[in-house]
């Protein structure tokens, strides 16, 4: 079985490559419906900064490696873990707007303990799905109802 460089270079890779050269969004549109169709969604940080701007940064586990796509970046990889998808684009970063971050490879204690220090003091976030403020000190503490 060929590994996944060789996989995306003799066919995904090398069809998006060249829909973005030929600039087709169509042939786009088509390469990134199979990652998206294929791929199971890992992370997903949702921002808002300013109605119509929003916006959701995703990263899927797709053949063994790891893809981003977002708005801004229709799509990036292949990454050899998470992580390093996260660190790639900053997606462990503060970002004007942010409203919520969710990772299904990840429990919430190590989800929250990735984000200590990164949400300004005074922010609500909310992560799998349940409601955080951050603290002046960094950390992040159940939101009061």
């Amino acid at each position: 079985m060929p590994s996944l460089p060789d996989t995306l270079r003799g066919r995904f890779r090398e069809e998006f490559s060249q829909a973005v050269l030929e600039d087709d969004d169509e042939l786009v549109f088509a390469a990134l419906e199979r990652l998206l169709d294929s791929g199971m969604p890992v992370f997903r940080r949702y921002w808002e900064e300013s109605e119509p701007e929003s916006g959701v940064d995703l990263v899927y586990f797709w053949e063994e490696r790891y893809w981003f796509s977002s708005l801004e970046v229709e799509l990036a990889g292949p990454y050899a873990s998470l992580e390093e998808a996260l660190q790639a684009h900053g997606l462990l970063q503060w970002r004007a707007g942010l409203r919520e971050v969710d990772c299904e490879e990840w429990s919430l204690a190590e989800t929250l303990a990735r984000l200590q220090g990164v949400i300004p003091p005074g922010h609500r976030i909310e992560v799998a799905g349940e409601c955080f403020d951050a603290t002046e000190g960094g950390a992040l503490r159940p939101a009061a109802a």
